[in-house]
């Protein structure tokens, strides 16, 4: 006969640290903030510096004017290899003198050359080069931010799983199961197979209950050995204590903190993800 669960009854407190643990910790996580660290820095240096950063400026009623070519130089940056050049030119409108730049990866106009110039109506210091960018990079940078959008979804899915973790670790019935079932998914860890492990066990009423939950862990799949399954009669939602994010410990039927060390951690490759997107914000021509 099963020894009784080591926790006690719900609600239970959950320790801060192990909160943050179970929200920001997890397979999920690890992926989506390196992914948004290197997918943010290039979509904010990319978008920022792409006409899409200036379209509204030009998304107005324009018209055009003669302007004169001042210089033209390299800047910093390169679209498909191709270095990108910006020009600058002056122009006037009602009398009034304007000075502003254009970038193109072709040969650029020659010094004091004439040359057409589009503005805006409303605002003539909004001004570019006929059949020249109004910034570094086109429009189409804007696919880089396919990468940081996916990174996004990464992490909420694993906040969502963690707040629902953290939903059972506090409301869920605490049982013992036995493994009566694996399945094998297309996703591998660490060049393992995951499996989709089903767990039976008898809940508080005495019916014959199942629990599914996920593992590359072999030691999972020996049907032996019972589990400690937290499962919510309302939700039927369930999972395996030992493949909570962490592997929370528990003592005295309640959840333990975790070390403040573990808990630095945890925000380390946010952080990375924070300062790669701020530093890339200033980075210009």
């Amino acid at each position: 006969m099963l020894e009784k669960p080591p926790l006690a009854a719900p609600p239970r407190a959950i320790p801060t640290s192990l909160r943050y643990r179970v929200l920001l910790g997890g397979i999920w996580m690890m992926i989506g903030w390196p992914m948004l660290a290197v997918g943010g820095l290039l979509s904010t240096v990319f978008v920022g510096n792409s006409e899409i950063a200036t379209w509204y400026r030009f998304a107005t009623e324009l018209a055009t004017t003669q302007g004169i070519v001042v210089g033209s130089e390299a800047t910093n940056m390169r679209n498909n290899r191709d270095e990108v050049l910006l020009v600058e030119f002056t122009y006037s409108v009602n009398a009034q003198d304007y000075r502003a730049r254009s970038f193109t990866q072709q040969q650029p106009p020659e010094d004091d050359a004439v040359v057409t110039i589009e503005y805006a109506v409303n605002k003539p210091e909004n001004a570019r080069i006929g059949g020249m960018r109004s910034a570094p990079f086109p429009a189409v940078a804007g696919l880089t931010l396919i990468a940081p959008s996916v990174a996004i979804v990464l992490l909420l899915i694993g906040y969502l799983r963690g707040r629902k973790k953290l939903r059972l670790m506090r409301d869920g019935t605490s049982v013992w199961g036995l493994l009566t079932d694996r399945q094998p998914t297309n996703t591998r860890i660490n060049n393992q197979r995951v499996y989709r492990l089903t767990f039976s066990f008898v809940d508080d009423s005495g019916k014959q209950r199942t629990a599914t939950d996920r593992s590359h862990r072999s030691e999972f799949f020996n049907d032996q050995v019972a589990r400690h399954v937290l499962w919510d009669r309302h939700s039927r939602d369930s999972c395996i204590a030992e493949l909570i994010t962490g592997k929370p410990k528990i003592a005295d039927g309640a959840w333990q903190p975790i070390s403040k060390a573990r808990i630095a951690l945890l925000f380390v490759l946010p952080a990375i993800a924070f300062t790669a997107i701020y530093a890339a914000s200033h980075i210009t021509v």
